[in-house]
């Protein structure tokens, strides 16, 4: 378990099962993965930015990679936190809005409910966001006002499956 601040997850209706088990086998196989293809998106569909290489100009972003998620579970203590029905681990894993309000979406890995938190906007979430990955290679590349960035779930899959899971 990863340490935590307290949580201001809020449930919304629905459960995300099939979310839970995706991001269960993301932090088993992180290393693995990460091996694999760090820039493999994420499937989710309510990501506003897309993120690339600071190192390459021409580089326009992609919709949330793996590694940028990994690195935000591990160092941005506001994309985790504790459920609030039963305190297990969450995990945020959409995240955008407009300029001056936002949301971030996750799920609890243990109940698997549906859970979100206010964020303070698309400019200062992204702020926050680049403070974070300062020492990666990982930047911000494009936000998008009014819509997201789905991230296909074909390579996220295909890699698991390569790596012997075969329940999804």
């Amino acid at each position: 378990m990863i340490s935590k601040v307290k949580s201001n997850w809020i449930s919304q209706k629905g459960y995300l099962p099939k979310d839970a088990k995706i991001i269960k086998y993301v932090l088993e196989y992180k290393g693995e993965l990460l091996e694999i293809d760090e820039w493999m998106p994420f499937p989710q569909d309510g990501t506003t930015y897309t993120f690339g290489d600071k190192d390459d100009p021409g580089d326009d972003g992609r919709p949330l990679p793996i590694g940028v998620l990994i690195y935000l579970w591990e160092h941005w203590d506001r994309i985790t936190g504790n459920c609030p029905y039963c305190n297990g681990d969450v995990y945020g894993f959409r995240f955008g809005g407009f300029l001056s309000s936002g949301t971030m979406f996750g799920c609890c890995l243990e109940c698997y409910h549906k859970l979100t938190r206010s964020t303070s906007g698309l400019a200062f979430t992204a702020q926050e966001i680049t403070k974070v990955l300062e020492p990666t290679k990982y930047r911000i590349k494009k936000m998008g006002f009014g819509h997201s960035f789905a991230g296909p779930l074909q390579s996220l899959y295909a890699a698991l499956r390569q790596l012997g899971v075969k329940d999804i």
